[in-house]
């Protein structure tokens, strides 16, 4: 019960139990193992308040820097219908089965209506061999494909091969160096800035914000996350290759 306690509360009755062990000191009259004992106990008692407001402190900090894991986008199997017989024939006969959905891979190069993240016009996304996952604070999500080339800038600027449509998202935030096997990123010196998490960090919770022009290579399921609290999570994925 003590642990749901807002940090003011328990900054206060922190307070309060200190300033007891004190009162309890001072008082005349009363023996010195008494009051010690009173002061002592009233010493842990404020300690443990404090503590109390650090671990919640803490847990609304870790809020604000550790976006949640992105769930899978693979489309469930289309169902087939049972078999019925033919009552003219005789002969059994097979319910056409639903046409299936789309997968991942299929809706790549689609954005749907209200998409924050798009293609640019200038972007050329022909033979794409890796992609990026992105996800909102708000349970958005989709994918779009990272153009191949030497410069494939994201931004909030119509004219970057990749556009976010995000206030916290400089004109051009992010430049990308992708080709087939490799993928670097190097931050333009954006006003929110962009910090890196390795999908082989096991705890998913190191994140390094990246220095401007500094360029780092990227793998398989790594993330970037664009602004403190975070705007945006990217996490780059492979074409065809799981």
């Amino acid at each position: 019960m003590a642990s749901h306690i807002s940090n003011s509360a328990a900054v206060s009755r922190s307070a309060g139990v200190a300033a007891l062990g004190l009162v309890a000191v001072a008082v005349p009259g009363v023996p010195v193992l008494a009051a010690a004992a009173v002061a002592t106990l009233a010493g842990f008692a404020a300690a443990w308040w404090l503590a109390l407001a650090g671990r919640s402190r803490i847990d609304s900090v870790e809020l604000r820097f550790i976006p949640p894991e992105l769930p899978s986008l693979a489309a469930a199997p289309p169902s087939v219908q049972p078999a019925s017989a033919n009552p003219a024939t005789g002969m059994a006969s097979v319910a056409a089965a639903p046409a299936p959905l789309a997968t991942a891979a299929q809706t790549q190069f689609q954005a749907a209506p209200g998409d924050v993240v798009t293609l640019g016009s200038s972007a050329d996304p022909a033979f794409p061999s890796w992609r990026l996952h992105w996800q909102l604070p708000d349970g958005r999500e989709g994918l779009v494909v990272l153009p191949t080339g030497d410069r494939s800038v994201l931004g909030r600027q119509s004219d970057c091969h990749i556009v976010v449509q995000l206030d916290e998202v400089s004109r051009n935030h992010l430049i990308f160096q992708v080709h087939r096997n490799a993928v670097r990123v190097s931050e333009t010196g954006s006003s929110n800035g962009t910090w890196y998490r390795s999908a082989s960090d096991s705890s998913h919770t190191l994140w390094t914000r990246l220095q401007p022009g500094a360029l780092l290579p990227l793998a398989q399921s790594d993330q970037l996350r664009i602004a403190d609290p975070w705007a945006i999570v990217l996490t780059l994925e492979a074409v065809g290759r799981g």
